[in-house]
C-alpha cells in the first residue's frame, strides 16, 4: 500500500506539470525578455504566455475542487449502534 502512495505522490506533480504547460505556454514559445541584473540575467515571457497564467489557476482550482468531491465522497461514517 506504501507503494501505491509513494506512486500516487509522484504522479500529482508530473500531471499538474504536464497540464500548466499545455495551458499557458502550448506552442513553447521561448522567453522574449532579458533583464542583466550583475551577472544574472533573467529572462521573462511576454504577454501571450503571463495572459494565460490566471486562467491555469482557475483550472487547477476547479480540478482541485473535482479531487476534493470524489475524496469526500468515499468518506464513509458507520452508523453507531447504542
Amino acid at each position: 500500500m506504501s507503494s501505491l502512495t509513494m506512486f500516487a505522490n509522484g504522479l500529482g506533480p508530473i500531471c499538474a506539470n504536464m497540464l500548466t504547460t499545455m495551458i499557458v505556454n502550448p506552442n513553447n514559445i521561448e522567453p522574449s525578455i532579458e533583464e542583466i541584473d550583475g551577472s544574472q540575467t533573467y529572462k521573462f515571457y511576454d504577454y501571450r504566455v503571463a495572459s494565460r497564467v490566471p486562467w491555469m489557476f482557475q483550472c487547477l482550482v476547479i480540478c482541485e475542487f473535482a479531487v476534493l468531491v470524489v475524496a469526500t465522497s468515499f468518506i464513509y461514517i458507520p452508523p453507531q449502534y447504542d
